[in-house]
């Protein structure tokens, strides 16, 4: 019988962030990060029991998964990226990152198996080789990234930053990104949500009183207070 288990990252940050697993894999997980740790915490609903508390060795940040058994999890103080084993619950291998450095925004080309980590200290986006860790590309971004998510029907890498701009990135292909432009919104965007829409044409930003939203391909950026 197919066991459902939910992962419970401890994080240094009050937002918490949520990856999955293919849930037709008998190791479902769902990974959460809330403040304060440096422990992944798996729990089986179905029993109410904690399975086993992973030790991630640092404080983590952003989670992704791959859909079929591996979670990657930004160690934000240790400069890398921590590969689990959801089926063996254990971490696989540590990655660092650089030239990026504080990794907090993490996102995934699961078709290609890159992930996209970036960084807050060095201002560095780099797309790794989530098989083995390799740097494949880096790039500049500005400064305090959190958010970060990629697109499979656009092929495009949203990052935003509380500079207040929003990064967006074409991959050429698995060992290229391009930048396409950079949006100007308003400071502390990190703190939103980036939400896609459609077919990936629009991307929203959600900041406490308003609301940026932008059309690729056009001038449209609109205010709503």
């Amino acid at each position: 019988m197919n066991r459902f288990l939910l992962f419970l990252s401890l994080a240094y940050f009050a937002f918490p962030a949520v990856a999955l697993t293919n849930p037709s894999d008998p190791g479902y997980h769902l990974i959460k990060e809330i403040p304060l740790g440096a422990d992944a915490t798996v729990i089986d609903p179905i029993r109410e029991t904690v399975v086993k508390v992973i030790d991630l060795g640092g404080g983590p940040e952003y989670p992704t998964a791959d859909g079929k058994s591996i979670i990657y999890d930004d160690i934000e103080e240790n400069n890398e990226i921590a590969s689990i084993d959801t089926r063996t619950l254990t971490v696989k291998a540590r990655w660092p990152v650089a030239p990026a450095g504080a990794p907090v925004g993490m996102g995934m080309d699961r078709e290609h198996r890159r992930l996209f980590s970036a960084g807050r200290k060095p201002q560095i986006l780099v797309m790794m080789d989530a098989d083995n860790g390799k740097i494949i590309q880096s790039l500049s971004i500005s400064a305090g990234v959190d958010a970060d998510t990629f697109e499979p029907a656009t092929g495009l890498l949203f990052i935003s930053t509380r500079e207040g701009k929003i990064h967006i990135f074409h991959e050429d292909s698995a060992s290229k990104l391009t930048e396409v432009e950079t949006v100007k919104t308003e400071s502390s965007s990190w703190q939103g949500e980036m939400l896609k829409r459609g077919r990936g044409e629009r991307m929203k930003i959600v900041e406490r009183s308003y609301q940026v939203i932008h059309h690729v391909g056009s001038e449209e950026t609109k205010r709503i207070s």
